[in-house]
């Protein structure tokens, strides 16, 4: 959904390969060890591109005064939402590592870092349109 609403050529490219990495790492996740699969893994070097456009990004936001309350804008709601559903996901995969059924510790820090990134990715697509300064929590009650 974020995608699909983003007008941002950027914010689109970003995701599609974010899409491509998490296939990859669905097919790491579904299948049994004694399959070899026909793709790389998730390794160090989606790490690096995630923590690049998350610094990218982060350079065009700037910095932050406080917590961000997600909504400003439509794409950016989606992209909090799925940066939620990659907290929830990581959380299930730290346990899948801990239980030592996953070996590959990058799918891991991919879902930490892709967390990263889809914050800062919902404030650049607020910043785009049109809110100067994301709503703070702590703002004064109505």
């Amino acid at each position: 959904m974020a995608r699909a609403s983003s007008v941002q050529p950027r914010t689109q490219e970003i995701i599609i390969r974010i899409e491509h990495d998490l296939y990859v790492m669905m097919s790491e996740l579904a299948v049994a060890d004694s399959v070899k699969l026909s793709m790389p893994a998730i390794d160090e070097s989606n790490i690096d591109w995630l923590e690049s456009v998350c610094h990218e990004i982060g350079e065009f936001i700037g910095k932050l005064a406080g917590f961000v309350l997600p909504g400003d804008t439509l794409t950016g709601a989606y992209l909090h939402v799925a940066r939620t559903v990659t907290r929830r996901a990581e959380r299930l995969v730290t346990r899948l590592y801990l239980d030592e059924v996953l070996k590959n510790k990058y799918n891991l820090v991919y879902l930490n870092r892709l967390s990263s990134l889809l914050f800062v990715l919902a404030l650049y697509e607020d910043r785009h349109g049109g809110v100067e300064s994301p709503t703070y929590a702590g703002a004064k009650q109505l």
